[in-house]
Parts: C-alpha cells; structure tokens; sequence
C-alpha cells in the first residue's frame, strides 16, 4: 500500500508541475527582445558635457562657456547651412535660454581622437531639434565645444511640460 501511494504522489506531482510549466508559456509569438542600454564612459562624459553647456547659458555662466564653448565656435543650422552663427551670437541669441524643460536624449558618441563627435536629440518647451555637437579634446576627459549643426526633428511633437523646478 505505501509503494503505491508514493507511486501515485510521484505521478500527481509530475503532472502538477508539468501544467504549471505549461501555463507559464505564453500562447503564441514569444515576447519581442528588448535591448538593454548600457551608457558608455563617452556618453557619460558627453552627457554631462551637454548639460554643463544649457545650464551655463541659461546662467549667463561667462567662465563655464569659456572652458565649454571655443573661441572659434560657430553653429550651423539647417533652415540657413551657408549662414554660420559665430559664437557671440549664439551665446545673445540662445534658444537654450528659453524657460522650462531641455532634455538630451538618444546620445551617441564617436571618438575620433582629438576629436568627438555626439549626436542627440534635444527637446525643448517650443522645439524638438536634432543636434550633432563637434568636440576638441583639450585634455583627458576636457573638450570645448567647436561646432554646432542643428536641425528641427520634422512632425515632432512638442517637448512634455517641464518638471516643477524647471530642471532637465
């Protein structure tokens, strides 16, 4: 009697995880993979970088747009390619100086040496921009900020409203 009583717990526990294994598997198409996103040490770096540079002209930060920003800077913009904004203009003129929410993100970094180049999408109150930002090294993680090219993100919507203390 005790063997078939085993028996038939064995048989009943096999069957018990065998439809729980069964229930646990999705019916039809597996799920999608999903990429994990790991930030990279340049992407780190730039990150930071990019966000020194809104809050030093949203700060009017003369000594941090020195270190950030060359002499010889200039942006190019889509709408006017053949027209360069030098760097005084760009630094009385800033779009990043509008009140609210700036948002970096979708960075991407090449490391060319003394040069890096980053691009990213940069969402402001007003705009949605496409921004790809040359950097010369000035030294181990130093870089000044030497071009600018940007471009509105056609369709786009508008940036999400800021957060209450104005932040990124």
């Amino acid at each position: 009697m005790m063997r078939v009583d085993c028996w038939a717990l064995a048989v009943a526990g096999a069957l018990l995880l065998s439809s729980a294994a069964g229930a646990a598997e999705p019916a039809g198409d597996p799920p999608p993979r999903q990429r994990v996103v790991t930030m990279t040490r340049f992407v780190k770096i730039f990150n930071d970088h990019e966000y020194d540079l809104i809050d030093a002209v949203r700060a009017g930060d003369k000594g941090n747009l020195d270190r950030l920003v060359a002499a010889d800077f200039e942006q190019r913009n889509a709408a006017s390619p053949a027209v360069p904004v030098p760097r005084d203009e760009w630094m009385q003129a800033n779009e990043l100086k509008a009140p609210g929410q700036a948002l970096v993100t979708e960075l991407a970094v090449h490391d060319r040496g003394e040069l890096a180049i980053a691009s990213f999408r940069m969402k402001l109150k007003e705009r949605d921009l496409f921004i790809v930002d040359v950097w010369r090294r000035k030294g181990a993680d130093a870089y000044e900020l030497i071009t600018r090219y940007a471009s509105p993100i056609p369709g786009a919507a508008p940036a999400a409203p800021a957060a209450p203390n104005g932040k990124r």
